[in-house]
C-alpha cells in the first residue's frame, strides 16, 4: 500500500503491518499477538513500546532508556507526557463531561472554557501556569472566576488555593506563588501578599474566593475595593446576587431596624471593656444615634423577629464571642437555631445585616463563622468584624454611617466608607491577639438549605 501524497509505502504480511518505507529509509515494525506495536527499528536505532493494562506507558530506546512516558487518569484518558529527563512536557485535565479544560504543552498553559451551548473560549497566559498541578475542582473554580471577570459581572477577582506545597493566588491576570506553610501565620501572609499583589483601579467591588486563607483581611490589602468573600464558586448565584448588590439599597426609618444590645455597666462583669469612664452610659449613646429609626427590644427573639420582617437593613449592636450573640436580658442568638420556615422567609426578604458584635466574622479551625452561618439563612450581605471591636469604635462607625450623605441611597457603600473613616489604615486594634482585625463583607449566593457556602 502506498501513500501518493508523501511517497510513503506500507508493507503488510498476512494483513499485519511489518515495514514502512519512506525516502529510501526502512522502518521495521513488530506487532504483538494482541495487535499492538511492540518495537520499531531502523538504521537510526530501535524503539520499544511498553504497555500496562492495555495503555501505552512509555517509549524506550535501544539502551532501554526512557525517551517518552505517558500517564492516564482513572477514565483511561491521556493525562501527561514526560520527556527524557522525566519532566512533564504535556499535561491535560478533563471536565466532568470528558472534555479537555486545561492543557499545558511546551510550557504554554491553556484553559478551555466550554459554554452549555458548546461554544469554546480558550484562555491562555502564564498566570495559568502555577495551577498545572491543581485538582479538577480547583481548576473549575478558577475557570468560573475568570469567566465572571471576562463577562464583567465583577471588575476584579482574587482566587487562592493550596496546590501541593504552594499557595497559588491569582489576582485578575497575574498569579503569585507562596509557601503553603504561610497559611499558619496570617500576619506574615498578609504582609507578603501586600508586597507582591498588584490591583488595578477599576471597579468598586472585588470578588474573592480565598480557599484556606484565614485571618487575612482582604479589605486591608485592597483599601479602595469592597471585598466580597465567595468561598464556594457558583456562577448562577454569584451573577444573581452581585446584580442585587448593584441595585442601591438605602437606609431609612421605613426599611431599617436597629437592635441595641449594649449592656448597662451593672449588666457586665467587665465594664472597662465597654465604657471609657464609669459615668458614661454607652447604651444611651447608641439609643441617641438610633433616634428616628425603629429600635427593638434587645432580646434574642427580637433579633429573630426582625430578620423575618420586611425591613431591608438590620443593625445589631451586642456582645459576641464569635459563636453566639449575647443580649442584655440573658438570652443568646445563634443562626443555627432558625427553623427552615424562618430561613425561607429571610431568604425571601434578602436583608442587609450589619453586625457590630465581636469576632462574628472569625473562622476557628476551619469552621464556619457566625456571619457565614447567618448567611445560610438568606441575607444578601452580612457585614461583620473579623476580631474584637471596642464599643467607642462601634459608636464612631455608626455615627459616621448614619451621617453619610449616601446612607439613604446606598447603605453598603456608606458603611464601607464609614469604616474607612474611623480606621484610616483599616486596622482594628486588638490587645488580645497578635493579629490585625477588620470588617468583612460577606455576600450570600447560595440557597438557604445548603450547609455551607458563602460569598
Amino acid at each position: 500500500m502506498q501513500d501518493a501524497r508523501n511517497g510513503t509505502e506500507y508493507l503488510y504480511q498476512d494483513g499485519v503491518l511489518t515495514n514502512i518505507q519512506r525516502n529510501g529509509q526502512d522502518l521495521k515494525v513488530s506487532i504483538g499477538n494482541n495487535g499492538r506495536v511492540e518495537r520499531m527499528s531502523s538504521t537510526e536505532g530501535e524503539l520499544t513500546f511498553r504497555y500496562e493494562r492495555g495503555e501505552l506507558t512509555g517509549l524506550y530506546d535501544g539502551n532501554n532508556a526512557a525517551i517518552r512516558g505517558f500517564g492516564y487518569d482513572d477514565g483511561g484518558r491521556l493525562e501527561s507526557e514526560t520527556g527524557r529527563n522525566g519532566e512533564i512536557e504535556k499535561l491535560v485535565r478533563y471536565d466532568a463531561s470528558g472534555r479537555i479544560f486545561y492543557k499545558m504543552e511546551d510550557g504554554k498553559p491553556e484553559l478551555y472554557d466550554w459554554e452549555e451551548d458548546g461554544t469554546l473560549t480558550v484562555v491562555s497566559g502564564q498566570a495559568l501556569a502555577p495551577w498545572q498541578n491543581a485538582g479538577v475542582k480547583e481548576l473549575e473554580d478558577l475557570k468560573v472566576m475568570l469567566r465572571l471577570r471576562r463577562a464583567r459581572v465583577v471588575e476584579q477577582i482574587l482566587i487562592s488555593r493550596q496546590v501541593g506545597e504552594e499557595l497559588v493566588v491569582t489576582v485578575n491576570d497575574k498569579s503569585y506563588t507562596l509557601p503553603a506553610y504561610m497559611l499558619q501565620n496570617p500576619s506574615a501572609l498578609r504582609g507578603k501578599l501586600a508586597g507582591v499583589v498588584e490591583v488595578g483601579q477599576a471597579g468598586s467591588m472585588m470578588l474573592i474566593s480565598s480557599g484556606n486563607i484565614q485571618g487575612v483581611s482582604f479589605q486591608s490589602l485592597f483599601p479602595n475595593k469592597i471585598p466580597l468573600i465567595a468561598e464556594n464558586v457558583d456562577e448562577v448565584r454569584i451573577r444573581r446576587n452581585v446584580e442585587l448588590l448593584r441595585t442601591p439599597q438605602g437606609f431609612d426609618a421605613e426599611n431599617a431596624r436597629a437592635i441595641n444590645g449594649i449592656p448597662r455597666p451593672e449588666e457586665t462583669s467587665n465594664p472597662d471593656a465597654w465604657y471609657s469612664d464609669n459615668d458614661q452610659t454607652w447604651q444611651a449613646q447608641f439609643d441617641k444615634l438610633f433616634t428616628g429609626i425603629p429600635s427593638q427590644t434587645a432580646t434574642s427573639e427580637q433579633v429573630r423577629k426582625v430578620l423575618l420582617e420586611k425591613p431591608l437593613v438590620l443593625i445589631v449592636v451586642a456582645h459576641s464571642d464569635g459563636q453566639d450573640i449575647y443580649l442584655p436580658d440573658g438570652t443568646r442568638f445563634n443562626p443555627q437555631s432558625l427553623s427552615q420556615e424562618e430561613r425561607d422567609k429571610i431568604a425571601e426578604n434578602k436583608p442587609l445585616v450589619i453586625l457590630l458584635s465581636c469576632e462574628t466574622a472569625v473562622r476557628e479551625r476551619g469552621e464556619a463563622s457566625f456571619a457565614q452561618k447567618l448567611l445560610e439563612s438568606g441575607p444578601r450581605v452580612v457585614i461583620a468584624p473579623n476580631g474584637t471591636i471596642r464599643v467607642k469604635d462601634a459608636h464612631a462607625i455608626l455615627q459616621s454611617f448614619l451621617g453619610h450623605p449616601n446612607v439613604g441611597s446606598n447603605a453598603l457603600l456608606a458603611f464601607y466608607e464609614a469604616v474607612k473613616s474611623v480606621y484610616r489604615d483599616l486596622i482594628i486594634p486588638n490587645e488580645y491577639k497578635e493579629i490585625d482585625h477588620y470588617f468583612e463583607f460577606h455576600v450570600q449566593i447560595f440557597d438557604n438549605n445548603l450547609q455551607e457556602g458563602y460569598i
